[in-house]
């Protein structure tokens, strides 16, 4: 079943329910307006994200034809992708990303300050797959031609190269590096636009291509390196390493501090960039000191804290999805201010985490914000694809959760 192509604005159904909710989001519903609010939430990225449509399993939608969040200008959109889920319908899901840096210079213009040997770039051949006119034609003018790029010491860590390749003539190999040509690993390129990526870690990280076999041709567009132990979405750059900063969505939240339950769906993007990334946050933006918050650890292992003026308690989950799993958190903060954590991947049985130890309720949270994605901090944005947040009073179960609105 391919995916849809239209995303329709809809009526939120069943409105007489709403009352049991708190808070609702849900990334097929955007027409719907959380209790307490006058907005379908703000997304918040202070750069460009380098929209680019996906191939393969992921497809992103258009902002400019589909429907979007308040935000900022057109080169700063959310951006969104069809998740399939168990039932095969596909519904939308937004992509939130912490900040990440792309060292690669002159990522869309590569016969400029790449070096090419035994090897010929030609700019500008073909429909990219931004959709311009903007990718090149590489050609090995003799065997094991190479397009290479130094991009100078940038201290040992995890590095991802990927590039945009596709076919243009000839069947020999074609190699990615990232040590400059001490090694090289063969990619198997089609004539459709697939995005390639290699991850060593190195100190000094030099990527480039290799066409194997003389009079072989490519086209190529959108070379990224950047820091991480996952590949991100495209950054594109001229002639200086450009960082896309962190991205959230927020709504104002006004109910008070009391029981309630959280649940949350989203698809497993990758690890964490920093130890204790947000999940989610009811809390004014930056107030850790009182605050409902799930985090992720290092690990990967997703947790929920309660902090109060009375101190801070919480409960972690059994283990870490993996890249690609469908999850949902069910978060629970009770009337003595224990707080609890359950996790269910990919539909699987719910398995709970020690409830954490009473800590008592506030009165109320100052300014309260509801976050997705991080809170607002550039340190504490995570990697997910969201379908749905949903807030309801009091403890429930992740059967009421799934079946609220």
């Amino acid at each position: 079943m391919p995916a849809p192509t239209i995303l329709p604005g809809r009526a939120f159904s069943g409105i007489d329910r709403v009352s049991d909710l708190l808070f609702h989001w849900r990334s097929s519903s955007l027409s719907l307006k959380p209790v307490g609010s006058d907005t379908a939430g703000t997304f918040s990225r202070a750069s460009g994200g380098g929209l680019v449509q996906g191939t393969g399993s992921r497809q992103w939608l258009d902002p400019d034809n589909q429907l979007r969040l308040v935000g900022p200008a057109p080169d700063q959109l959310e951006r969104w992708e069809w998740v399939q889920n168990a039932s095969g319908v596909y519904v939308p899901a937004l992509w939130l990303e912490g900040a990440r840096t792309n060292l690669c210079l002159k990522s869309e213009t590569l016969g400029t300050t790449w070096t090419p040997t035994t090897l010929t770039v030609a700019n500008n051949q073909v429909v990219a797959p931004d959709g311009k006119s903007t990718a090149e034609s590489l050609t090995a003018t003799a065997g094991n031609g190479t397009l290479i790029q130094d991009l100078g010491v940038i201290g040992s860590a995890a590095t991802n190269f990927s590039i945009w390749l596709k076919r243009k003539t000839g069947t020999g190999a074609i190699q990615l590096t990232l040590d400059g040509g001490s090694t090289w690993t063969t990619k198997t390129i089609t004539t459709t636009w697939t995005r390639f990526n290699i991850q060593q870690t190195l100190a000094d990280p030099n990527c480039g291509i290799r066409i194997v076999t003389n009079a072989d041709a490519v086209y190529a567009w959108g070379g990224q390196v950047e820091a991480g132990a996952f590949l991100s979405t495209y950054i594109p750059t001229a002639g200086s390493p450009v960082t896309r900063s962190a991205e959230t969505l927020f709504w104002t939240f006004n109910a008070v501090p009391q029981p309630m339950t959280a649940y949350m769906k989203f698809v497993e993007n990758g690890t964490v960039q920093t130890p204790n990334t947000r999940v989610f946050m009811v809390s004014a933006q930056g107030d850790v000191t009182a605050s409902f918050t799930c985090l992720r650890s290092g690990a990967g292992v997703y947790r929920i804290v309660h902090s109060s003026s009375a101190g801070s308690a919480g409960s972690s989950a059994a283990s870490a999805p993996s890249l690609g799993n469908i999850v949902e958190l069910r978060t629970t903060l009770t009337a003595s201010g224990a707080a609890q954590m359950h996790q269910s991947i990919g539909g699987s049985a719910e398995v709970a985490g020690t409830a954490g130890a009473a800590n008592a309720l506030d009165a109320a949270w100052s300014a309260t914000r509801l976050y997705i994605g991080g809170d607002g901090g550039a340190a504490n944005a995570g990697f997910n694809s969201f379908i749905a947040l949903k807030i309801a009073p009091g403890v429930r179960t992740m059967d009421f959760m799934r079946s609220a609105f």
